[in-house]
């Protein structure tokens, strides 16, 4: 059964302005989706599971792996899931091993700090990969989000630029592009590529 933790944070995509920057952030994804279906795809901060569960369905060939830190997320995001070829663990990003061809990140990046990072999605994405990653840049309307969740839970949040975090992915040897989705909250996605 999901916790109360995880039935409020489903409710409140529900409420503007966030189901509207959920729907937008989803949906920005797909036109930067790579040409050749991956073979292999981790999801970073996966939540309820919503996005894995589209790439599993997307990618039926695709191993999908979503990893987050939250009990309570995966939870609901395991008794969700319908799709055989997703599999969610109890992981920090940075503890994962391997290469992936495809990495997403919708609304989670904001809990890493930029150079740690960059270092570790240089480190995952294979030749040829695809980091996609839906963030915030400071606006008021960030940072006012991001005191409350750090006034709420401890936990500290980072707001990155994006000009910065595309001169931070740049340096390891990834082409980067971005582009804003929503200017008051600040949102937008950002996409890196490892040549093949």
């Amino acid at each position: 059964m999901a916790s109360l933790f995880s039935q409020v944070y489903q409710l409140h995509f529900f409420v503007p302005p966030f189901g509207v920057w959920l729907h937008f952030n989803h949906r920005s994804i797909q036109g930067y989706l790579p040409a050749v279906p991956p073979a292999r795809i981790l999801e970073i901060g996966g939540g309820l599971g919503r996005l894995a569960q589209w790439m599993g369905r997307r990618y039926p060939a695709a191993q999908v792996l979503s990893v987050d830190v939250s009990t309570d997320m995966l939870g609901a995001a395991r008794a969700r899931s319908r799709c055989p070829n997703v599999r969610y663990e109890l992981r920090d990003f940075r503890e994962v091993e391997g290469t992936y061809d495809l990495i997403l990140s919708a609304g989670s990046w904001e809990f890493f700090e930029r150079e740690s990072g960059s270092d570790k999605i240089s480190e995952l994405l294979g030749p040829g990969g695809t980091f996609i990653v839906n963030t915030l840049r400071p606006t008021a309307f960030s940072r006012f989000h991001a005191g409350r969740y750090e006034r709420s839970y401890g936990v500290p949040i980072h707001l990155h630029l994006p000009e910065e975090l595309q001169a931070s992915f740049e340096r390891r040897g990834l082409t980067v592009s971005w582009q804003g989705i929503n200017r008051l909250e600040g949102s937008y996605t950002l996409v890196a590529r490892r040549p093949a």
